[in-house]
């Protein structure tokens, strides 16, 4: 009986073991979901034509959110319709916040390029 016990407490605690561990990030399944995550966001991100020429270029390099927003914004409006605008710059939230401003406020966001250590968004007058 007592042989019986332990075999029976093995046998719950190693398939709870093996259970656990299937989903720990040592078998992998972490890394399947934060790749699965990754491919995801990355198919998300519009890309910019090659042959695209901005009018004007804005450096927002080394500032954070909101400034580079509101420096679009304010640049953005010396232009004329249909201009170009290309804003560079290092915050990874504007991946987000300037094709939504682009869409509330009337304007085309025609995408973005990766640089070396910034990211630049094209943006068209509207």
């Amino acid at each position: 009986m007592y042989q019986k016990t332990i075999l029976k407490g093995f046998f719950i605690t190693r398939f709870w073991w093996e259970r656990r561990s299937r989903f720990s990030p040592a078998f992998g399944f972490a890394d399947q979901i934060s790749s699965t995550i990754e491919e995801s966001k990355m198919s998300d991100i519009k890309q910019v034509a090659d042959d695209v020429v901005p009018n004007t270029v804005l450096d927002a390099k080394g500032l954070s959110c909101p400034m580079p927003l509101l420096r679009t914004k304010k640049e953005i409006g010396k232009l004329n319709s249909n201009e170009i605008l290309q804003v560079d710059g290092t915050d990874p939230g504007s991946r987000n916040d300037i094709p939504g401003w682009c869409e509330r406020s009337g304007h085309e966001y025609l995408g973005e390029k990766e640089g070396s250590g910034f990211i630049s968004f094209f943006i068209k007058k509207g």
